[in-house]
């Protein structure tokens, strides 16, 4: 188990926890989640993130890794806790 703050990421069954509840993750989802824990408040590229999850030579919609942050977001965001992923300025995102 991963933990960051009050969010715990299941490596053995891609579940992730946060405030009692808990969801389960698609394999990007998981990815991309275990990518920004690894590298916790640190800002991440756009284009690094992209490499590390889809790989070098991917080529595709510009916008799939934000449909992905906001899927991630809806299932670890919760009422009344700090917002952990955070996006920066010209589309970096960081957990913090």
């Amino acid at each position: 188990i991963m933990q960051y703050a009050d969010l715990a990421l299941n490596t053995d069954n891609r579940e992730v926890t946060r405030a009692n509840s808990t969801e389960k993750l698609t394999v990007k989802e998981y990815d991309l989640l275990m990518f920004l824990l690894q590298r916790h408040g640190q800002v991440m590229p756009r284009k690094t993130i992209v490499q590390a999850i889809w790989g070098q030579s991917w080529i595709g919609d510009v916008n799939l890794l934000e449909v992905y942050i906001r899927y991630l977001r809806k299932k670890i965001g919760r009422p009344g806790h700090n917002m952990l992923l955070q996006t920066g300025r010209g589309l970096d995102y960081k957990l913090r």
